[in-house]
């Protein structure tokens, strides 16, 4: 079990002097399946654990659900049961949130395959590394430390939504930077995202690359003005038509570097079928 990994690196953290760290892990699903495992691996490990069941399906609720059993804190850190951390994770992260009293530290996040893949999909799964102490204005949650405080502000705190769409933490960041929060970026603190087979497909790519893209432009539309739709879709027309002029070629005489262009025309057919009424729903089946 995926879960159990990531605990297991938990476990290995580092844990400064002076701080104490909680798990809060919910389940979000019907029935409690994890339970058991979890509370076995609690016995076993020593650590503060507490378990909930959230059984309304979806992200937001999920991690709404963690932020309202995670009371008596100072900082949250949200992870993700498909991730596994390094040891010194926690202190590269406390030490950059104490150098610029930041009210939250973002981490890098970097992929861990199962198999060598080709470029093209390590590109795709690696997000971009910014220098240490970086002010990000939104970032995703996994391994992100996030000051209590400002969550506190914020209702939800995670949008519903976004609830099947995805970039709930996108959007919630970006409320925290409008606040005034200062988010800072640690490329010390790492956080591995575990990449299976599944996700390394061609079919798997483009329904990503076509969801993202979808939810990112719900998430620019709000509060936009009236002639966003126009601009972003001349914008969306042009992308599809360069990444059929890259894929075409590619396809009929044969090259390494389609699946570029197969995102880049996601990517634009994601962004299209939102202005035409399409909400994503990636995370209701995934």
């Amino acid at each position: 079990m995926q879960l159990i990994k990531l605990l297991e690196s938990i476990r290995g953290m580092v844990i400064p002097s002076g701080t104490v760290i909680a798990l809060t892990i919910v389940e979000n699903d019907t029935e409690a399946y994890s339970k058991d495992t979890v509370l076995k691996f609690k016995k076993s490990s020593g650590l503060d654990i507490s378990y909930y069941l959230e059984a309304r399906v979806g992200l937001t609720y999920a991690r709404n659900r963690s932020v309202e059993e995670a009371k008596d804190c100072d900082f949250y850190c949200f992870m993700d049961d498909d991730q596994v951390v390094k040891d010194d994770f926690l202190v590269n992260l406390l030490e950059c949130q104490a150098e610029f009293a930041a009210d939250g530290v973002a981490p890098r996040c970097s992929p861990l395959f199962d198999k060598i893949v080709s470029p093209a999909v390590q590109k795709f799964h690696t997000r971009h590394v910014h220098p240490y102490g970086h002010i990000v204005n939104s970032t995703g949650t996994g391994g992100l430390l996030i000051s209590k405080n400002y969550l506190a502000m914020i209702q939800g705190p995670f949008d519903i939504r976004f609830n099947f769409s995805g970039c709930e933490d996108i959007f919630l960041t970006s409320q925290i930077s409008g606040l005034g929060g200062k988010i800072r970026y640690n490329p010390n603190a790492v956080i591995y995202e575990v990449i299976p087979d599944s996700r390394t497909t061609v079919s798997y790519i483009y329904k990503r690359s076509f969801g993202d893209s979808n939810a990112e432009y719900f998430l620019r539309s709000l509060g936009r003005e009236s002639h966003f739709k126009l601009r972003s879709l001349i914008y969306l027309f042009i992308k599809l038509g360069y990444g059929l002029l890259t894929v075409i070629p590619l396809l009929l005489f044969g090259g390494q570097n389609s699946l570029n262009g197969i995102i880049k025309i996601a990517h634009a057919l994601g962004g299209i079928s939102f202005f035409f009424g399409k909400k994503n729903q990636f995370y209701k089946s995934n």
